[in-house]
């Protein structure tokens, strides 16, 4: 006789999962394109708004939560919102606020919220809102009782850089492991190997998986440094194998402008938005950032990095541990280093600070 208990619970899950995943695969393409279209007008009206704040970090933010919330909420309308929408927003936000109180992460849960507030102010000044008025409210009520005044955001413009002899600059940057990591691959390209992620890896005595189908921007523990390799102008890929560039040798003699280049090269390549990263990476890009930002300032943010994010939700703890990682980096290479709380000493903060302007993260333009 068959049972009558109701099926596996399993099996019930995975169903509703595969029927999920056909109504998004039948949708997404229009809801991308949906996405996107709102994206410009969104960013066209933030310039509306006023000239002195740059739009492209709300915007990006902005990008990155509709992204998250059609992957998050089934049926998702990105411009008819309903409560979960919101809920799902201020999880992220109340993520990164569980991860410490500095003012760095409340300026990085404030953004995250006042970017979906504006997206909402947006999608009324436009006659774009489709939901009903009380989910509407609903949003963005939620949003005003966190946010609860306005929001204080770093940006470059706000930190006073010192004035350091450039023999200075040079001997600080010689000081980190970047400049003996980049020694290395300069050395390496010298003898124009193939460029994959296995011979980059054994370069920099990285112990990674890496392959030679691999190009070594595919491999995060790679990705940075061969970036900045190349920003700075230092190696080269070519179709015959990796060649190194003129201002290697000054790099190797460390002469201070390549030096100093090198290095912002090396923290824009951390901190610049990834296309298509989700909200949780965004985030957490920008929480560096302002990080970064704040140990050049004579208020530096708490140091962190050894917190125990375990008893934590999920979403929670997901981006409190991308926080802890983008950041944590910083303080692997010592381009932020202290006890209790973080710094940039001052002959790095000149380059560190045209990192962070190189990142695009604070500027209209995209990098």
């Amino acid at each position: 006789m068959a049972s009558k208990r109701p099926g596996n619970r399993g099996q019930k899950r995975a169903h509703k999962v595969a029927n999920r995943q056909r109504r998004r695969s039948a949708t997404s393409d229009a809801t991308d394109r949906q996405i996107a279209s709102l994206l410009g007008r969104f960013d066209e009206w933030l310039r509306d708004q006023g000239p002195s704040v740059p739009t492209a970090p709300t915007t990006r933010v902005v990008r990155s939560i509709l992204g998250g919330l059609d992957q998050a909420l089934d049926d998702f309308d990105p411009t008819g919102w309903t409560p979960d929408a919101a809920h799902v927003v201020l999880d992220s936000a109340e993520g990164i606020l569980e991860r410490d109180d500095s003012d760095s992460s409340a300026a990085a849960a404030d953004h995250l919220v006042a970017s979906a507030s504006d997206y909402l102010d947006f999608l009324i000044d436009t006659d774009a809102w489709t939901g009903s008025d009380e989910d509407l409210e609903h949003c963005l009520g939620d949003f005003d009782d966190f946010l609860g005044g306005d929001v204080e955001l770093l940006t470059p413009d706000d930190i006073d850089l010192p004035t350091v002899a450039p023999a200075a600059i040079a001997k600080a940057i010689d000081d980190l492991p970047l400049a003996a990591a980049l020694d290395r691959l300069i050395a390496w390209a010298q003898g124009s190997p193939a460029v994959n992620a296995r011979e980059v890896a054994t370069a920099l005595g990285v112990d990674v998986p890496a392959s030679r189908f691999q190009g070594p921007g595919d491999v995060p523990e790679l990705a940075d440094m061969w970036t900045a390799a190349q920003d700075a102008r230092l190696v080269q890929a070519t179709p015959d194998g990796a060649v190194t560039l003129p201002d290697a040798s000054a790099f190797r003699d460390r002469d201070p402008d390549v030096t100093a280049r090198a290095l912002a090269s090396f923290v824009a390549a951390r901190l610049t938005p990834v296309d298509g990263a989700d909200a949780v990476t965004t985030v957490a890009r920008h929480f560096a950032a302002q990080t970064v930002l704040a140990a050049m300032t004579p208020e530096p943010p708490v140091r962190n990095d050894e917190e125990d994010y375990s008893d934590l939700e999920d979403d929670d703890r997901e981006v409190a541990e991308a926080i802890r990682d983008v950041v944590g980096r910083f303080v692997d290479d010592a381009i932020l280093v202290g006890g209790q709380t973080l710094a940039v000493v001052p002959e790095l903060r000149a380059a560190v600070h045209a990192g962070v302007v190189t990142s695009g993260l604070f500027t209209d333009e995209e990098p």
